[in-house]
């Protein structure tokens, strides 16, 4: 596993050239996450952070292909299209940087499309952490970070009972800095 080497792993991935060389990726993928307790430790894992510069990933979740809780396998995925406006933030933490985590605010609906057994391309949606999963896992193949996604500002919602968050108030995002060193600046 790459461990906290951005230059490496700001590397843009390439696209598998059949099914099952994704597939022979994707259950070295799960191989490396079950040695460290599968997904009550991770809740996905890209080729590039194992040292494969390919695009391919896994994910953990309950919609996508298999419609039921347990591995996604994505092989060249595709984010297709925001299904809705909808957004989410999110704490994410990365394997390959322990310890780390940033706030992201992500789309929470999401159109995507990876390659099948059957050599041609499904489309499937997703929704909220599956989303916010399959865009972090993605990001890895395209060479981005979390840190490149960070939450830049609050949306007026997070303003319960108020017309207007304050310079000095505490910043609705969480991190208990005020809300002009935070999301404000």
């Amino acid at each position: 596993m790459i461990l906290k080497d951005e230059k490496l792993l700001r590397q843009l991935s390439e696209a598998v050239t059949t099914f099952d060389e994704g597939l022979e990726i994707a259950n070295e993928l799960i191989k490396e996450l079950l040695l460290i307790g599968g997904h009550t430790k991770a809740l996905g894992l890209s080729a590039p952070q194992i040292g494969t510069f390919k695009r391919v990933f896994i994910a953990w979740g309950s919609t996508g292909i298999t419609h039921e809780e347990g591995w996604n396998v994505y092989i060249n995925p595709v984010l297709e299209e925001n299904a809705s406006d909808a957004r989410m933030f999110y704490e994410e933490g990365c394997l390959s940087f322990p310890g780390s985590t940033v706030r992201t605010n992500r789309n929470s609906e999401i159109i995507v499309s990876t390659l099948e057994s059957d050599g041609e391309r499904h489309r499937y949606v997703l929704y909220g952490e599956d989303a916010i999963i399959f865009q972090h896992e993605r990001d890895h193949c395209n060479g981005l970070l979390m840190f490149d996604r960070v939450a830049k500002s609050v949306p007026q919602e997070a303003n319960t009972g108020k017309d207007k968050i304050g310079r000095n108030d505490p910043c609705p995002c969480g991190s208990n800095l005020k809300y002009k060193r935070c999301c404000g600046k």
